[in-house]
C-alpha cells in the first residue's frame, strides 16, 4: 500500500488545449468559459508545443494583438512533470519555477495538468479537511517512535485515523493526527496508556 500521494492521484485529466494557430481572442474566450488560468498548446499530433497563461494573453490583448496566434505569445520551454512524481515534488517545482501549473507527461504524450489548486485540494484531503473529529498534536522521539503503536491503539478502541502529518525536527518529531470515532477522554486515555503526552487537542466540526 502506498503512503504517498502522486501527481496521478490529483491531476486534472480532461485537459483543455489549444492549437498553435488559435488566436489570442479565441484563447481568452476558452479561459473565461472554462474558468482556468493556463492552457497547453499542442500540434495536430497532440505533441506539446508550449503553454499559454491568462497573463500572456492579457498582455497580448493590451498590446492590440488579439488576432495573433497563441504560438506568438506562448511559453515554448515548458516545465513538465511525470504522473509518478510525488505531489510535494510537483509543489516544489512550481515554487522554484514560479508557475501555477505543470503539464503532466507520459513519454511525449500530454495526459493531464496539475495546478496549485489541485495541490491545495490534495493537501486538504490529506489533512482531513471537511471531516469532523479531534485534531491532536504530539511530540514523539526522533524516528516516529510510538506512532505505529498509537495508530493501533486508536483502532483498537474503535477510532479511525482520518489523517496523519509529521514534521521532522532536529531531535524529535511533531505529529498531528485527525481522529474520528473517539471522545476526547478516550483519545487522552489512549495516548496516556502509551506514555505519550498531548501538546494540543482540538475538536473540529
Amino acid at each position: 500500500m502506498r503512503d504517498e500521494m502522486l501527481v496521478a492521484d490529483c491531476m486534472t485529466r480532461n485537459v483543455r488545449t489549444l492549437g498553435a494557430d488559435t488566436s489570442v481572442a479565441e484563447a481568452l474566450e476558452v479561459l473565461s468559459e472554462a474558468r482556468i488560468h493556463r492552457l497547453p498548446v499542442i500540434d495536430e499530433t497532440g505533441a506539446l508545443l508550449g503553454i499559454v497563461s491568462d497573463m500572456d494573453l492579457r498582455l497580448a490583448e493590451a498590446a492590440g494583438r488579439l488576432a495573433d496566434p497563441v504560438r506568438a505569445v506562448m511559453t515554448k520551454r515548458v516545465v513538465t512533470i511525470s504522473e509518478f512524481c510525488p505531489v510535494e515534488e510537483a509543489a516544489a517545482v512550481m515554487r522554484e519555477r514560479q508557475v501555477g501549473g505543470l503539464p503532466v507527461m507520459r513519454g511525449d504524450r500530454l495526459i493531464g495538468i496539475i495546478t496549485d489548486g489541485d495541490i491545495f485540494d490534495a493537501l486538504t484531503q490529506l489533512l482531513g479537511g471537511g471531516q469532523t473529529g479531534l485534531r491532536v498534536t504530539l511530540t514523539l522521539p526522533e524516528g516516529h517512535l510510538g506512532l505505529p503503536e498509537l495508530l493501533t491503539e486508536i483502532a483498537s478502541r474503535g477510532g479511525r485515523t482520518v489523517s496523519v502529518g509529521t514534521i521532522a525536527r532536529e531531535q524529535d518529531c511533531l505529529v498531528v493526527l485527525k481522529v474520528a470515532g473517539l471522545s476526547r477522554e478516550q483519545l487522552i486515555r489512549a495516548t496516556a496508556d502509551l506514555g505519550l503526552e498531548i501538546a494540543d487537542l482540538t475538536a473540529e466540526e
